[in-house]
C-alpha cells in the first residue's frame, strides 16, 4: 500500500522526463521491468527480515527507503 502511490503516479512524469532527457518509451519500459524484477527478488528477503524483526519495523524502514529510492 505504501508503494502504490509512487508507482501509480509515474505516468504523470513520463512525458516531461522523456522530453527533458530525450528518453523513449523503451527506456521507461526497461526501467520498470528491472524495478519489478528486483522488487520480486526482494520479497523473500523482506519477508525473512519481517519474521526476525517484526512487520512494523520493516514497514517503517521501507516507508523511509521508498522515497529515497524514487
Amino acid at each position: 500500500m505504501l508503494s502504490f502511490g509512487p508507482r501509480s503516479s509515474l505516468g504523470f512524469f513520463v512525458q516531461p522526463m522523456g522530453r527533458e532527457f530525450s528518453w523513449g518509451r523503451d527506456v521507461f519500459g526497461l526501467a520498470l521491468a528491472v524495478q519489478n524484477l528486483l522488487w520480486g527478488l526482494g520479497q523473500p528477503v523482506a519477508g525473512a527480515i519481517a519474521d526476525r524483526f517484526g512487520v512494523l519495523r520493516v514497514m517503517c524502514v521501507g516507508a523511509v527507503r521508498m522515497p529515497a529510492g524514487c
